[in-house]
């Protein structure tokens, strides 16, 4: 139920929140790294994001539908 919430008449429980609220905690947070983990490959997945013009994702589904584009362009 937690994986696929859609199949259980699941509903979004988020709000939202402003960028100046979210920065106050920018002196808590480590300094950012590459989310992969390869500065190389994260940068090959950010300059294929820029080149394919996706939208920004919205909900978790847009999110899925920009992972398996992003996937199928880098050959992965």
């Amino acid at each position: 139920m937690y994986h696929l919430p859609d199949r259980f008449d699941g509903r979004e429980c988020g709000f939202p929140v402003s960028q100046e609220a979210l920065h106050q905690f920018d002196d808590l947070l480590p300094a950012p790294r590459s989310l992969c983990g390869d500065v190389d490959l994260q940068s090959h997945f950010a300059d294929l994001e820029r080149q394919s013009g996706l939208a920004l994702p919205v909900n978790w589904t847009t999110a899925v539908v920009n992972y398996i584009s992003l996937k199928n362009m880098s050959g992965l």
